[in-house]
C-alpha cells in the first residue's frame, strides 16, 4: 500500500511539472509614435496662480470636445486649423496659424502669434503631445494623435 501511495504521488508530481517553465516571455515591443502627423486637442488645464494652490503635477486636465488640431511636418513646420498655436483657448475658426518647430529644444515659434519670438514648449509621450502656453500660472493643452502623414 505504501508503494502504491508513493507511485501515485510520483505520478502526480510528474504530471504537475511541465517543460514551459524555462521559456522566457518577451514583453510586447514598444512602438515609437512619430511626432509627424495631426494631433487633436482633447484636454486643457489652467491655474491663475503662479506657484498657487496647485503644483503642475496636481493640477488636473479637463476634457474638451474640440475640432482644433495641430500638424507637425517633416520640414519642421507646424500648422493649426485655429489659433491654438498661440493660446490655450478652445475655439474653432480664427484662421489657420503656422510656425516652425525645433526638436533640439522641443519648442516652436509662430509669426501668427502676438510675440513671434516666444518659444512655445511642447512634450511628447507616446500618442500625446502637451503644449505649454505663456501665462501667469499653468496653461497647457493636451493633444492626441489622430493621423499620421501620408507618404
Amino acid at each position: 500500500m505504501k508503494n502504491l501511495f508513493m507511485l501515485l504521488m510520483m505520478s502526480l508530481l510528474a504530471i504537475a511539472c511541465n517543460g514551459d517553465d524555462d521559456t522566457e516571455t518577451t514583453p510586447p515591443e514598444e512602438v515609437e509614435v512619430s511626432l509627424l502627423g495631426t494631433w487633436q486637442l482633447i484636454e486643457q488645464r489652467f491655474s491663475n496662480d503662479a506657484g498657487g494652490p496647485f503644483s503642475e503635477d496636481e493640477l488636473p486636465f479637463y476634457e474638451v470636445e474640440s475640432e482644433n488640431t495641430v500638424t507637425f511636418y517633416p520640414d519642421n513646420t507646424i500648422t493649426s486649423n485655429s489659433r491654438v498655436l498661440c493660446a490655450n483657448i478652445d475655439y474653432n475658426g480664427g484662421g489657420v496659424s503656422s510656425g516652425v518647430y525645433s526638436l533640439v529644444d522641443s519648442t516652436y515659434t509662430s509669426n501668427d502669434c502676438a510675440n513671434p519670438n516666444y518659444k512655445y514648449p511642447f512634450t511628447q509621450t507616446d500618442s500625446i503631445v502637451i503644449i505649454s502656453y505663456p501665462y501667469n500660472g499653468i496653461s497647457e493643452g493636451k493633444f492626441k494623435k489622430i493621423a499620421d502623414l501620408e507618404e
